[in-house]
């Protein structure tokens, strides 16, 4: 080949040798871009090591943007670099196990931008080019503020949230706000990272996303709460690490409701297991149903509780609270109840919701309409009690249906003679019960001195007061 057609070769490939050479990282034209861990830590020692590579244009004119500061937030540090004269970076650094990490890209006088990648241990990850968008002027000032000094909760799209699957919004935004000094918003020229995290939580896989990102233009950065499968309150903290202190916001709360009703968690109670409604008409008693759902939290509050009886009258329906209570009152009134199997006086009441198949489920409680008190005693009168010695008496305090008078009844044992005394239930206060072994009470009176043999009157009343209302008894005998 003659020299001259060498040269002319020579010549046409010159410009893409050239270009070859300034697109090539590493290359003479093209400075290696400084690599600086600004912190560390994270479970275990690193143990692989992850090169990210990539390039940063003008988004206006597509051309290579020099001196971006590219930061990567792994779980074994914050790592930073920078692009070079051709827009083109490559992050080196170390981590335990492949993973998504969050590059953050700024430079005065462009946008800062966020983005996630996977990196893989051992390997090289190369992105597409990241475009950049300049700041465009607004006129009226230079729109730089100062350096971040403070953090505060800007906006809030919900004040509460539902558990997974509860049909409720699983996910809010949360927006903060960082100022410098003088309370102006921070420009993008002090673009910030900033870094979102928990203080109290449920644990029930809630989770932030983004966890770490970049404020904007005007200052602001967005997170969103996804909820997961347990209800509780959620603390939310927005934090800034600059060189020489750590800025932190107020923690900010947001509630996690529970989901739909469960079977397995839906109870109901009444406040008074036996009240004095079966002959005195308007007496009130509360009945409660417990919501929770499958995974043991309340449900959400305004969960509807829909309520039957079959004595009396009951407010048809209540909502429930963030404790999953939904109360409503039993009102004493016709008809007076029957169950099947325990009798006159005893109504069933039942509670009723709708699960998260949208199928009806009930519970039901037994209630006592109780009613006046009946009196009875033996022996009866004329019992005659040795001298020296003592008489068992054995009484029964019930209403008409042979159940027992309804809490907080007192019933009281009166022994008039001379030298005798009386031990054994003469002074009982009712509890709460539906059992007609509660009706039942005894007690005995001694003749307390050895005597002749003399005829002594002994007279014993047995007395009820109460919600019921009032009955006596008296029967007389002698001690000798």
């Amino acid at each position: 080949m003659k020299q001259s057609e060498i040269t002319k070769i020579f010549r046409a490939l010159l410009p893409l040798f050239f270009a070859v050479l300034i697109l090539t990282p590493g290359c003479e034209l093209a400075t290696d871009p400084k690599i600086e861990t600004i912190g560390g830590g994270g479970a275990g020692t690193p143990t692989g090591n992850v090169t990210i590579t990539g390039s940063v244009v003008d988004a206006a004119t597509n051309a290579p943007v020099d001196s971006v500061t590219v930061k990567v937030i792994a779980s074994s540090g914050i790592f930073s670099g920078s692009t070079n004269s051709s827009g083109v970076f490559t992050l080196n650094f170390n981590l335990t196990l492949s993973q998504a990490v969050t590059l953050i890209l700024s430079k005065s006088g462009y946008l800062a931008d966020t983005t996630q990648v996977f990196a893989s241990v051992n390997n090289t990850n190369s992105l597409l080019p990241v475009s950049l968008q300049k700041v465009v002027s607004s006129g009226g000032g230079t729109g730089v503020s100062g350096p971040p000094s403070s953090i505060f909760l800007l906006s809030q799209s919900v004040a509460s949230l539902g558990v997974r699957q509860s049909g409720s919004l699983e996910s809010g935004r949360l927006t903060f706000q960082v100022v410098d000094s003088l309370g102006r918003k921070i420009s993008s020229v002090n673009s910030s990272v900033i870094r979102f995290k928990f203080g109290a939580a449920p644990g029930g896989g809630e989770f932030l996303s983004p966890d770490v990102t970049m404020t904007d233009s005007s200052g602001q950065a967005s997170v969103f709460l996804t909820s997961g499968t347990k209800a509780g309150v959620v603390q939310i903290t927005a934090e800034i690490v600059t060189s020489n202190r750590t800025i932190t916001s107020q923690p900010v709360s947001v509630v996690i409701h529970g989901g739909l009703p469960d079977p397995d968690h839906f109870s109901v109670a009444s406040g008074f297991l036996n009240f004095a409604g079966y002959n005195i008409f308007g007496l009130e008693n509360s009945v409660t149903a417990f919501v929770g759902d499958k995974y043991g939290n309340p449900v959400r509050p305004g969960t509807k509780v829909y309520f039957t009886t079959t004595g009396g009258i009951i407010l048809g329906s209540a909502e429930t609270d963030d404790a999953g209570r939904a109360s409503v009152d039993l009102l004493s009134a016709a008809p007076r109840p029957v169950h099947p199997t325990l009798g006159n006086g005893f109504a069933t009441v039942t509670a009723s919701t709708a699960d998260e198949t949208s199928n009806t489920i009930s519970v039901s409680t037994i209630v006592l309409f109780s009613g006046v008190p009946q009196l009875t005693i033996q022996p009866g009168s004329g019992f005659d009690i040795p001298n020296a010695g003592s008489q068992e008496f054995i009484y029964e305090v019930k209403d008409q249906n042979n159940n027992p008078l309804a809490p907080g009844t007192t019933i009281t044992v009166n022994v008039e003679g001379e030298n005798v005394d009386a031990r054994g239930s003469i002074a009982v206060t009712m509890g709460d019960t539906q059992s007609r072994l509660a009706t039942r009470f005894s007690f005995v009176v001694t003749d307390n001195k050895d005597t002749s043999n003399v005829p002594k009157p002994v007279f014993i009343t047995v007395s009820t007061d109460g919600s019921n209302g009032r009955a006596s008894i008296i029967i007389s005998g002698i001690s000798r």
